[in-house]
């Protein structure tokens, strides 16, 4: 899963999370260039280790928070 908060000390910077739930969801998520300049993905995706076999159909969720960063009134696509 990668996700993006904004830290409350600040108005300017967020906190980028990588996670997942042991060795092969690790691996899936080091597959993507999240860190390289100009690639974009949205405040939340989440996806099965599958997906570097399998692609996009292994992505269970993703989508942007809201303006006031809540889910509330945010924008998600679920699978």
């Amino acid at each position: 899963m990668y996700f993006i908060v904004p830290r409350t000390d600040s108005n300017k910077a967020s906190v980028g999370v990588v996670t997942a739930t042991g060795e092969k969801g690790m691996k899936a998520a080091y597959a993507n260039h999240y860190l390289v300049n100009g690639t974009t993905f949205p405040d939340v995706v989440l996806f099965e280790d599958a997906v570097l076999e399998d692609g996009v159909s292994k992505v269970k969720c993703a989508g942007f928070f809201g303006n006031d960063w809540s889910v509330k009134h945010g924008d998600f696509e679920w699978k």
